[in-house]
């Protein structure tokens, strides 16, 4: 086969000083000289070059049904001087059931539309149609266009109709509406970074899978990134890293990323992972950090049960604010029903740096919600958690996880640390290994809601009396000890519960102890160990539970041991040996 010559539009008449009506003929005539060979490599050479200075009829560059297109820019500036109005749009680059596409367009310079237009009017700088496949687009700049790459298809259309492998190398985007939108087509995407500047929405797919997308933005004017469904086509394994750190101007109404689900029609997104680098400025400040939010179809905030579903969400990242009064919240907007679920929500190693407070509204999830290894010297509000599921807090550190002392969400602490006691509630909450310093409101004892534990192991000779415990003194009381152990010392091991009740006073004395019984009888292999507890009195900063284990007594002995705190009449905090000083 004899490889075809490359196409140089400026053979065609294609020149910066003919008009545009020329350029644009120019163009359609090398186009054509492709579409009839059904493959080929189109030059656009160095200049700046003028297109359309009227409204335009036509698609300016339509491929069809081709097969191994190259276009190649060697510095070429397409410039429209024409001033768009209305809903006015067209498309300058369109590929119909094309496959095997090497697109280094010519940068597109258009005029810029008002603020909150720029999603309306404009130029369309590349457009995918049916089935094309297997595209390469290294990189691709444009001012003021209404949309800089799109996929488009039915909301019925099968894979057959539908544009995927799509590799973008680098984007710039600078007063444009849309910068990626992909409408029920545009499957397995990957864009290497994506610039945005004063952007309607940089990213706005639905009804598509398998994106891994890498963003920078600023300045937007409405949900930057939105995830959204309509038709009832939601979204599948999309990965969004998204940087938006020096906005000076966007619209405080605007969400960085979103959730969305756009209309009645019952929607699934599933496997949705993101990670943000985010700051809120001093003056210019956009809107949450992260939405999750449903519309009816008049596109307002719905409030009848659709029966959405969200499974598989993961969220990370790093949030901070330069102001001191700028909150950085994750909220969702809607009523959501019983029939609505999400299920596998995590948001995980999540930093924030504000003076304000972060929050996180759960909304009316339906299934528990992880929280692991958030960090911040504020509050981290864990909002209106559910009656029906649990939130579970991992490795988390904050001033305090609930907004006042009567929230009644159930969430579950492992390994928290809260450095105050201001507003924390503790009605349906359990705390498990309290971290160094923390301390709960009093009502917890008062109540007598709620329980704590902690855990310890204990290594070599357990026939001493060895310390397992250190309760710290939160104010004078008591409540009902419930202590678990599983001893092992080469073939032999015993494990049982024992349980008992006990008051601690303000110079550290054990006081009004109710003798230890077994509450289950002891199970044992091997040989049996008898256990004993002793309550060993401290001072004001606190007293030990200790332990002495018959027949335990090898250099390879081990007990591991877990305690559980039940308050009646106040609070205490529950320690293993080795973390106070």
């Amino acid at each position: 086969m004899i490889n075809q010559a490359p196409i140089n539009v400026a053979d065609y008449g294609f020149s910066p000083s003919e008009t545009a009506a020329n350029n644009v003929a120019a163009i359609a005539s090398a186009v054509a000289q492709i579409n009839s060979l059904g493959s080929g490599t189109l030059i656009f050479p160095q200049g700046t070059y003028n297109i359309w200075s009227a409204l335009p009829s036509v698609t300016l560059a339509a491929f069809s049904s081709c097969t191994n297109v190259s276009i190649i820019n060697q510095g070429c500036i397409l410039n429209v001087t024409y001033g768009w109005t209305g809903a006015e749009f067209k498309t300058l680059f369109q590929f119909t059931n094309c496959k095997n596409l090497y697109l280094d367009l010519p940068e597109l310079i258009s005029p810029v539309q008002p603020v909150n237009e720029r999603g309306d009017r404009g130029p369309v700088l590349l457009e995918f149609l049916g089935n094309c496949s297997n595209i390469q687009i290294p990189r691709i700049k444009a001012t003021g266009a209404l949309t800089v790459i799109t996929a488009i298809a039915a909301s019925t259309a099968t894979d057959a109709q539908r544009t995927s492998n799509i590799n973008v190398g680098v984007g710039y985007a600078y007063n444009c509406g849309y910068g990626l939108s992909f409408q029920f087509s545009g499957d397995d995407v990957f864009v290497g970074m994506w610039n945005s500047y004063a952007p309607h929405r940089s990213y706005f797919p639905y009804g598509v899978r398998n994106h891994v997308v890498n963003i920078e933005s600023r300045d937007q004017d409405a949900d930057d990134v939105n995830l959204s469904s309509y038709s009832g086509k939601g979204l599948l394994n999309i990965s969004v890293n998204y940087t938006n750190v020096s906005s000076t101007t966007a619209q405080s109404a605007a969400p960085a990323v979103a959730i969305t689900y756009g209309d009645q029609t019952p929607a699934i997104h599933r496997n949705i992972r993101i990670n943000v680098m985010l700051n809120w400025p001093a003056t210019g400040q956009f809107g949450a950090g992260f939405v999750i939010q449903k519309f009816n179809n008049s596109g307002t905030y719905d409030t009848v049960d659709r029966g959405h579903s969200l499974t598989g969400l993961t969220f990370s990242g790093v949030m901070k604010s330069d102001s001191a009064g700028a909150n950085v919240p994750i909220t969702m907007f809607g009523t959501w029903g019983p029939g609505e679920f999400w299920q596998n929500i995590v948001f995980k190693d999540l930093y924030f740096a504000s003076t304000a407070s972060a929050t996180v509204d759960l909304g009316s999830s339906q299934d528990p919600a992880v929280f692991d290894n958030i960090d911040t010297s504020s509050a981290f509000y864990i909002s209106n958690a559910p009656s029906t599921a649990i939130a579970i807090a991992r490795a988390c550190k904050a001033s305090r996880f609930t907004p006042d002392a009567t929230d009644t969400g159930y969430v579950v602490y492992y390994d928290c640390e809260i450095a105050d006691n201001t507003d924390q509630s503790i009605i349906n909450k359990t705390f498990i290994n309290f971290k160094n310093g923390i301390l709960l409101a009093n009502d917890f004892a008062k109540t007598g809601r709620g329980s704590c534990y902690t855990s310890n192991i204990l290594d070599g000779n357990l026939t001493t009396q060895r310390n397992v415990f250190f309760v710290k003194l939160v104010s004078s009381g008591g409540g009902l000890f419930r202590l678990s152990y599983a001893l092992q010392d080469g073939g032999n091991q015993t494990i049982g519960i024992k349980t008992f009740s006990a008051t601690l006073n303000s110079a550290g004395t054990w006081t009004a102890v109710l003798a230890v019984a077994d509450e289950v009888t002891q199970r044992n292999s091997g040989t049996a160990s008898a256990v004993t507890v002793t309550l060993v009195n401290g001072t004001t900063a606190g007293a030990y539970i200790a332990v002495t284990c018959t027949n335990y007594s090898g250099a390879s002995a081990t007990g591991a041991f877990q305690l559980e705190f039940m308050p009646l009449m106040s609070d205490f905090v529950l320690y293993n040996t080795f973390l106070p000083a």
